[in-house]
């Protein structure tokens, strides 16, 4: 199932416009319940995290809990924790979880600060992104790179934070800390291994993109996706046909030229196609010319022209 913002969704030709807003309309209302009620269960997995965070022994029986005590799974259960403690502290991301599904949402809150903020800003004014839009935002260098940069602070700070509790800790939870603060300097390792090489890369690129191009510029992706939808409603079911027709004509001749194109390198590689391939080949071309006569067909029925 495949996430559709309710004023993208391609309805039935038949609909009036009054009826296909009252769709979009009750499809908002449906997905802002189901936000509402997805944060509010957030909410209180992250009272469960919070009352035993101490615990040492959560991360082993949280999951299970989730997993046999609720309808969601532990994934499910981690990530709309994570949303509801983010926002808590954030009021642009509190209002972007009305209008966007949790998904998506979920993937807003792993980018680094800046483009969150500049991406749930954009949300709030309108715009709607899906995960898909957030993954591609996500794949860009530049993004990585601020990402990595914001785990290396955060790791530094933590280990910080193990040094003093080491410093007055006993004798039951020193050797815990001491494997918690071995643990976190290899992940840091790791981290700093992975900055290099996304700075590395982005200098390469040249001169680095800001955030806020690199948000506009996946949203603009997603305007002109939108705008290609709503360009398809408005077309008659006559020009619908022409455009599908025409379509079909660009895609037989490229998927031609190129067959054409690999017969001519094989030869000059190899002495012979070989008989198995050619009648396979032949076979295909048979099937295209019958289903050309039936729609030939068709057309002379309808009084149609080829």
């Amino acid at each position: 199932m495949s996430n559709v913002p309710p004023k993208d969704w391609d309805p039935p030709e038949h609909l009036s416009l009054s009826e296909r807003e009252f769709l979009v309309d009750r499809a908002e209302t449906i997905n802002g319940i189901i936000a509402a009620s997805y944060l509010q269960v957030g909410q209180v997995l992250l009272q469960i995290k919070r009352k035993f965070k101490r615990d040492p022994d959560l991360n082993g029986w949280f999951g299970k809990w989730v997993d046999e005590c609720t309808p969601i799974n532990t994934q499910s259960g981690l990530k709309l924790a994570q949303i509801a403690e983010l926002a808590e502290e954030d009021p642009q991301l509190l209002e972007a979880a009305k209008t966007t599904a949790s998904g998506a949402l979920y993937k807003i809150t792993c980018l680094p600060g800046e483009a969150r903020e500049k991406l749930l800003a954009e949300i709030n004014q309108g715009a709607k992104v899906s995960a898909s839009d957030v993954m591609s935002l996500k794949d860009q260098p530049e993004i990585q790179l601020a990402a990595a940069r914001e785990t290396v602070e955060e790791l530094e700070m933590k280990l910080l934070d193990l040094d003093l509790e080491l410093q007055t800790a006993s004798s039951d939870s020193y050797q815990r800390l001491q494997s918690n603060k071995s643990k976190t300097k290899q992940r840091l390792n790791r981290v700093l291994a992975k900055l290099k090489v996304k700075e590395d890369e982005v200098e390469s690129l040249g001169k680095e993109r800001s955030t806020q191009d690199l948000v506009l510029q996946t949203l603009r992706k997603q305007l002109k996706q939108k705008e290609v939808v709503i360009e398809n409603m408005s077309l008659d079911p006559e020009q619908k046909r022409k455009r599908a027709l025409a379509q079909t004509v660009v895609d037989a001749t490229k998927g031609l030229d190129l067959l054409l194109s690999s017969i001519d390198r094989y030869g000059t590689d190899k002495p012979e196609l070989g008989l198995e391939a050619i009648n396979t080949i032949e076979r295909k071309m048979d099937e295209v010319k019958s289903k050309l006569l039936e729609h030939y067909a068709d057309l002379s029925e309808t009084g149609g022209s080829s």
